[in-house]
């Protein structure tokens, strides 16, 4: 059985329950009101009477004759009287046997001359009671039926309320999986049902974009170990073709396999960092120490191909984190600033703290960054000009600030980048004070 039979079942089955309750209830409440008529006292002598004129009519309290009554005398000196009156679409009629004895004459300025006055115990008559239960029970009936009826045809329309957006969101599932990435629900809507069609577009969204980094990842971790292997096949075939000799070519060779294992500890890195496994070992770090170190491995890796640099970072307070991740951190920032900034350019390093932070800055007058391309600074393998050459020293892969920020955010911190172009980029490292 489907979701909406099954809804439509249930809630019919809950709303003819509550309809019945209430009819029952509404026939308490009328059963009652009878049975007290039933039981209230008959109406005492003299409460209730009629006029008879000279002519034998029937007069009402003004004197009107109610033509629709007819008096014949009966042979002991009473009278029977016949009086008609539309009911129930009909005309009924009800016989009065009078004696004697209840004919009295009539006083009062208002009777009509000659007129008696005719005391009829129990007038008016009383309607007929099970007659009235019939009624009664009747419009009980109708009125469980015409709320069955409201209530089905409001479970309906509920039903199809609730169950289309249900009905696109397992579509728009159903299309995902078969793996159309585009397949969204498109649910709008300011209720809960709107909500999770946003959150389903949401995680389409999301899966989307994960897929293409997927792609994008085996792509580019492909390109980057084709171009170290193809250069060490072409400086084996040299070697092996005699047009190099073996001892000019190890320099290269060893540069090669250098930036391969790099890449390899880099993915391995980011890897580990993904899985949350990396290990941290937060303790009191002072950034000058930090910087430090961090430059050393710069001077190390590019010597003296370096813009200037300025560093200003002796008076903040100690801050912390793992010392061997800051000093990586630093470490490519660092290098990625150096790819990115001429010679006559200018690196600064420099920062400032607060009560509860210390913030460590990285800044270059390097070409600076499209708008479009901040969004994606920290993505692997991302570059901003992608016409740009690799370089030898390692520097270009692409997994540098990727892996920056899986270091920073370990560690309890943030890192961001401010940037414009023509005016370089500005990284940013919050880490908790010491």
């Amino acid at each position: 059985m489907s979701l909406r039979a099954r809804l439509v079942l249930q809630a019919g089955f809950v709303v003819l329950v509550a309809a019945l309750l209430a009819g029952l209830l509404t026939w308490g409440v009328a059963r009652t009101e009878i049975d007290r008529v039933r039981e209230a006292p008959a109406p005492s002598f003299g409460d209730a009477w009629l006029l008879l004129d000279d002519a034998e009519h029937v007069l009402d309290a003004s004197d009107a004759v109610l033509r629709a009554a007819r008096v014949t005398s009966t042979g002991d000196g009473g009278l029977e009287l016949r009086l008609r009156d539309a009911s129930d679409g009909g005309t009924r009629e009800t016989v009065l046997v009078l004696d004697a004895g209840a004919l009295r004459p009539a006083s009062g300025a208002a009777a009509a001359p000659g007129a008696r006055r005719v005391s009829v115990p129990g007038w008016p008559p009383a309607p007929d009671d099970e007659q009235t239960v019939d009624d009664a029970f009747g419009l009980v009936l109708a009125l469980v039926a015409a709320v069955a009826a409201l209530a089905l045809v409001s479970l309906l329309l509920l039903a199809r309320r609730v169950l289309r957006p249900l009905e696109r969101i397992t579509d728009a599932a159903t299309r995902l999986s078969a793996g159309d990435l585009a397949a969204r629900a498109g649910v709008e809507g300011a209720d809960e049902l709107g909500e999770l069609g946003r959150a389903f577009d949401g995680m389409a969204d999301a899966f989307a974009r994960t897929e293409a980094l997927r792609r994008d990842l085996v792509s580019d971790v492909a390109h980057e170990l084709r171009t170290p292997l193809t250069a060490l096949r072409c400086q084996l075939d040299a070697v092996r073709d005699g047009l190099r000799p073996a001892d000019e070519a190890w320099d290269a060779l060893d540069g090669e396999l250098v930036r391969l294992a790099r890449l390899v500890d880099d993915l391995q890195q980011l890897a580990l960092a993904d899985a949350g496994q990396l290990a941290f070992r937060p303790e009191s770090v002072v950034p000058r120490e930090a910087v430090g170190a961090a430059l050393d491995a710069l001077r190390a890796l590019r010597g003296d191909d370096l813009p200037r640099l300025v560093v200003d970072v002796d008076m903040l307070p100690a801050l912390r984190a793992d010392p061997e991740r800051l000093q990586q951190v630093l470490r490519n920032l660092l290098v990625n600033a150096a790819a990115h900034t001429p010679r006559d350019g200018t690196i600064t390093l420099d920062g400032e703290a607060d009560a509860s932070a210390v913030r460590l800055r990285v800044s270059d007058t390097g070409p600076g960054l499209a708008p479009d391309d901040l969004p994606r600074v920290f993505e692997r393998f991302f570059r901003g000009d992608a016409a740009r050459a690799r370089r030898a020293d390692g520097g270009g892969s692409g997994l540098g600030l990727a892996i920056a920020k899986r270091l920073v955010e370990g560690m309890q911190g943030s890192i961001e980048v401010v940037s414009r172009p023509g005016h370089g980029a500005r990284f940013e490292i919050v880490l908790p004070r010491a």
